[in-house]
Formats: structure tokens, sequence, C-alpha cells
């Protein structure tokens, strides 16, 4: 910079205005967007890079990761199982910045090219399952392709959810009540009328709008179009200064992507008409029977325990119908070489004297409610047991009221231990004591239950669309398994200007391209990479809304792999700059001089028109129509040409609109009038003009 700086100081006034036209507008018309994919860590070694060992309860990345230019903004998204935190670093670790997953750090932070991360265990089970990092930089790169589970959704409103209490919750289940249409009681927000009548075509993302976040539709109640879902949401980490998410909805084509099992930290509904040896481990007595019929569990003297999953606080819920008997329980043991010890815990109800609704340690009824109604055959019931730092709670409601029917506290919990989590029917069996589970989960617990504090207005999307199109472990387009063939359309990238000139850049194997400047209304397909196309040779429509259209193919045995890993779109509004002579000169006729200009959007090979004008520029004659874009061209000015109102003109040879003349007009007379001292300013060549802008770039 320093050296153009000198250069430029030498040149004329006029000149230098002109290089610094070149320096100024070049880096705006000549825009570039690269969609890559973001950086993936992952244990199993699918991702980008693996895991970092755990050392002294923490991870620490060990790759520096270089970007192309400096980042702007950055987000980390990731899986953990506990508490985890994050810190993130752009200039190779001389700053790191406490980030929130899911949430883009776009201010604040010491920008730079070098991504590193570090990540501290908060709790006891806490661990980093994987981790990927998406950023945008000042050259164009944006790492990401979109999401296709939000593939032709058309809305979405975004969800400000507060943190009353004074911890921070990390995968935390909140509790959403989505109104169908507008203006309907008791509703976090609504779908404004847009909205399938089953609520099926509903997402939810991470604060960066694309990350998206498991949900559970535990129910519709009232009737169309006054309808109310009730929707879970598994929210990564709420600070506690509270957290944004996005609901988006409408879309005829989605699928109902709700899952209990990836909300809730753990859930069953037992439907799949056999008990899951993956999940559950039985017990069962000598007369006893474990039956899964008609989405029920049926426990009769009878026992099952959690294989994996080991509860360390939260809330349990689950529901039951007494068919005959008097006792339920539920369980927490440890266990040691797979072997499971006595429960150090029971919560149950019976219909014995004194034990209607208990909590016992060790054996021991700790505490009961005395005046709850003993269960009896016939009834249903809801359960909630609840156990956090301060104390343990036991509750009953009813199945069909939903009221409240007992409830028991037990404060003294020091020697409550995480267990297994074991469902349980006493008796003897033979039919005796049949017990039906109909589901069981559980979710985290909070003091102070997060809230909607805001839902914002509705905007209008327009996503990236994916058609037989997933991503890869490692954010690569590729194909659906066992398709041949493929579609994924960007989202619309909008330019400031009528784009001109599409320059494609991709890497990838089995890959068809198709640009459009018009947002998809006419493409020019199957480019090649790295070549120009114009829309001046009618290649495309000027537009000021790019678009790529991806086609992933394969050849009939599906052996070859098909993927995108990079899309690099450079598009300028081809701008021409006339350098010289720009006005005010005076040049001899019969004498060779120089023109120079600046048409840096162009291939060298392209045609441009050279023009003169002895008027002021009402007609025009020819110099050269279709001379290459070398930067400069010297003109033989003709024998006892006399003017002081001429001009040059320098255009696009397929695109006359398309030009740029001389600022003010020279003066042609006599070569041997030409004073020496006229020409004594500095005026550099069309080399040393691009080489004076590449310096200063």
């Amino acid at each position: 910079m320093k050296n153009a700086k000198q250069k430029m100081g030498q040149i004329s006034l006029k000149i230098i205005l002109a290089a610094l036209f070149c320096l100024i507008f070049v880096p705006c018309f000549a825009d570039m967007t690269q969609l890559q994919s973001a950086l993936v860590w992952k244990q199993d070694g699918s991702g980008d890079y693996l895991l970092p060992k755990v050392e002294n309860g923490e991870y620490n990345s060990t790759e520096i990761v270089a970007s192309a230019g400096e980042i702007k903004s950055i987000c980390v998204n990731y899986q953990a199982q506990g508490k985890v935190k994050l810190e993130v670093s752009v200039d190779n670790g001389l700053h790191f910045y406490a980030v929130v997953n899911g949430v883009p750090l776009t201010s604040g932070f010491v920008s730079g090219d070098r991504i590193k991360w570090r990540a501290k265990i908060l709790s006891d089970d806490g661990a980093l399952n994987a981790l990927s990092i998406s950023y945008a930089d000042n050259t164009g790169v944006v790492t990401s392709f979109g999401e296709p589970t939000l593939s032709g959704f058309n809305y979405r409103k975004e969800i400000l959810l507060k943190n009353p209490g004074a911890q921070e919750l990390f995968d935390y289940q909140v509790k959403l009540l989505i109104g169908e249409t507008a203006g309907l009681k008791g509703t976090d927000l609504d779908a404004a009328g847009k909205i399938k009548k089953d609520f099926s075509d509903l997402r939810f993302t991470s604060a960066d709008g694309l990350t998206p976040l498991a949900y559970y539709k535990e129910g519709v109640t009232g009737a169309s179009p006054k309808q109310i879902a009730t929707i879970w949401v598994r929210v990564p980490q709420i600070p506690k200064t509270g957290v944004k998410i996005y609901l988006y909805y409408n879309n005829l084509s989605a699928v109902d992507l709700s899952s209990a099992k990836n909300t809730f930290d753990f859930y069953d509904n037992f439907e799949s008409g056999k008990l899951d040896a993956n999940v559950w481990e039985s017990k069962i007595g000598v007369k006893g029977s474990v039956v899964m019929k008609d989405g029920k569990l049926k426990l009769d003297a009878a026992e099952i325990m959690s294989k994996q999953f080991k509860f360390n606080g939260g809330i349990i819920e689950y529901s039951l119908a007494v068919e005959s008997g008097f006792e339920n329980s539920l369980n927490l043991r440890a266990k040691s070489n797979e072997v499971y010890e006595n429960p150090s815990l029971i919560a149950y109800s019976s219909a014995y004297k004194d034990a209607e609704h208990c909590i016992a340690l060790d054996d021991i009824v700790k505490v009961n409610d005395a005046k709850a109604v003993p269960i009896a055959a016939g009834g249903k019931y809801n359960y909630r047991f609840t156990a956090n730092e301060k104390e343990v709670a036991f509750e009953r409601f009813d199945g069909a009221s939903g009221e409240s029917q007992a409830k028991v506290n037990y404060s003294d919990n020091n020697n409550l231990q995480p267990g297994y989590l074991g469902i349980k029917s006493g008796g003897e069996g033979s039919g005796r004591n049949v017990i039906a589970y109909s589901g069981i989960r559980v979710r985290k617990f909070a003091d102070l239950v997060p809230e909607v504090e805001k839902a914002g207005a509705e905007e209008q999307v327009k996503l990236a669309i994916f058609s037989n199109i997933a991503l890869s472990p490692k954010g690569n387009l590729v194909l659906v398994d066992l398709l041949k063939e493929g579609t994924y359309v960007s989202e619309t990238l909008p330019v400031a200007f009528g784009a001109r000139i599409i320059v494609p850049t991709f890497k990838g194997d089995n890959v068809s391209l198709d640009i459009s400047a018009d947002n998809g209304a006419n493409y020019k397909k199957g480019v090649t990479s790295g070549s120009y196309y114009y829309a001046s040779l009618k290649d495309f429509n000027t537009g000021t809304n790019i678009v790529a259209q991806v086609k992933l193919g394969t050849t009939s045995d599906k052996k070859d792999i098909s993927q995108l890993e990079e899309l690099k779109l450079n598009y300028s509004p081809g701008t021409l700059l006339l350098v010289k002579p720009n006005g005010g000169e005076i040049l001899g006729f019969g004498t060779a001089q120089e023109i120079v200009w600046s048409a840096l959007d162009y291939e060298s090979s392209y045609p441009l028109k050279l023009e003169y004008s002895l008027d002021g520029g009402k007609n025009y004659s020819i110099i050269a129509d279709k001379v290459s874009n070398s930067g400069s061209y010297a003109w033989q000015i003709g024998q006892e040409i006399k003017t002081q109102t001429a001009l040059i003109r320098i255009s696009d040879s397929n695109a006359a609109e398309v030009n740029d003349l001389s600022d003010k007009v020279f003066t042609i007379q006599e070569s041997g009038l030409v004073k020496e001292e006229v020409a004594k300013e500095v005026v550099p060549n069309a080399a040393e003009i691009n080489q004076i802008v590449a310096e200063a770039k």
C-alpha cells in the first residue's frame, strides 16, 4: 500500500483520481460469494477434524484453521451432555470469547483469520460429542449451504426467551403454546393462519436461523382455525440474559419431524409392540409378566430398568392405568459390573395404609401423604417426580381431569444418588397386580421456568431448496441414499447493482451447475468452473439477484461419489473506466498516442470498442471495433485533425450502453505546436495502472 501511494504521488491529479476510482469501486462491483461447508469436529472421524481429548476438564482444539479473509461473524454449534461452555478465537488464540451455543458472535471481538476453540466441562456428566463452526469473512466466504429441513418454508418468527432464574440452562426443554391463527388467548405466538391443520409444517432453529432444534408436538386442542398446539423445544443453551430462537412455518410439502426421543432426555411411549432390548432390561417375578399391547406396557410382578440412561436430577413424568392390584413404583438403582443393586430410592403409590403416596430411601419411608386417596383398579394416573439440589418431590394427578391428588416433598436428600431408572408393578403375579404404563419421559428442571418474553413480527423468507440432496457429516452437498440425481438451489444472493458478468468456480464430483442473475427466472445451464459468462453475450439476463442451481448425479452402478464441496460466484456489473486521455491534454495530429483504460471485470480476450469524437460527443468515429482487453491501445491520430473538443469513448463491443468516456475534452493540433512543458505530467500505462490498483488492494 505504501509503494502504491508513493507511485500515485508522482502522477497527475486526474490520474490519481482515476486510480482511486479503481481502488474504491472495483471491490464493490467485483463482488464474490463463496458457499462452503462449516468446520466439523466429531469423535468418529466423519467430520473434518477429530475432537481433542479431555485434559483437566477442558477440550482444546489442536488445529488452527485459516480463513480466506478477516472473519466478521462466527457461530459455534455443539452437541454435548451435561454442562459444557465454549470459547472461540479468530486471532490464533490471542483472544478468546465466550459463545452461546447456536448464537452468532457478530461484534465485540478482535477479528482475524485463524480459528481456534476451547471448551470447559462444568458438570460431572459433561462431555462434548460433536462441534461445528460456521463463519463469514470479508472476502465473501459463507460456510453454509443452508439447511435441508428448512427447504420450502416461507415464513418465520423470532422468539425471545427469557430466563428468570439465576442459573444458565443447558439442553432445556421449553414449552410453547402456538396458535393456528392470531388473537387466540393463552398462546405464546401464532402461525398467522399459514400452517397446516395438523401443525406438521413447523420447524425451530437456533439464533443463527439455520441450526435445527429438536421439538415434540405433544398435542393439538380446539377446532380449526382456532387450534392451539403444545410444543416442547429442546434449546441447547439459555444464558441468564435469555436467548433467541426461530419458528419457521408454511410449507405444504413438509413432513412432521416431531420427535419426543430427540427432545427429551429420555422417552418411551411403549407403542413399538416390543420392549426395546437396547433401552430396557426386565426383571420378572416367578408368576409375573411383561406384555406390550395396544400401546401399553403391562407389568405384573415385574420391573423394567434403563440400561444406558442414568437419572441425575430433573423431572420424570409417566402415566399409567391400574388394571388390577394395589401398588406401582418408580425406582432409582446403582449398577456395578452390569448388575443392578437394590433401589436407593423408591417413589410409589399403593393401597396400603401409611404408604398411600410416599418416598422411601434405602427401604425406609421418609415421607407419606396420608391424606391421599389410595390407588384403585380402573384408575388412571399421571405422575411427576422432581429432583434438584434442594429437594425431591413426588406428585400424582388424576389421569382424566389433571387435578392434583397427592404430593410429598423431601428436602434431606444428601443420600440421593444418580441411578438407573426403573418402573415396577408389585404383587405376586398371576394377573393380580397389572399396571399398564402408557409412557415415560425425563426433562430438565429449572427453579424458575423460562418463558417467551417476546414474539417477533412475521418475516417472509426465501431459503435454499434441497431436492433429493442432503448434507454429509462434513457439511458437503450429497445425494440422498439410493437416488440417482438431486437438485440444490441456493438462497438468493442480492447485489446492489445489475450483475452482467458471473464467474463460477466449484469443487466437487459429478456436479452440474446453472447460474442466474434474475432470481432463477432464467439460467445459464451447464457452466464450466472458472469460465466467464456475460449478459452481453446472452448467457444470462442482467439482474440483481444471483442464484446457483446445482445438480448432482451418479453413474448407473452408483459407485462414484456425487458431492459439492465448494461453490464460488464472482459477479460484477462489467464497469469500464477510461484513464487517458481523460481531458485537458494537448495531442499532436499524425502522432501515436496511448489510450489507457481499466476493465478488471472482463477477461483479457473480451472485445471492447474504442471511438473518438471531435465535437464534444455529438458524433463518434471508430478507432477499433473489437480490441482485446489489454488495458491500452496505440491510437494513430489522423493527419490534420484539429479540435479543442475531442473525447475518447470505450464501450463493450456487445453492449454499447456499457461505456465510459473522457471526463473532459482535450485538444488535437499540429504536433509541432505541442509544447514540451504541456506533457510534463507523469501518465502511467495500463500495466502500471493495474499494478497500482493491485498493490493498493
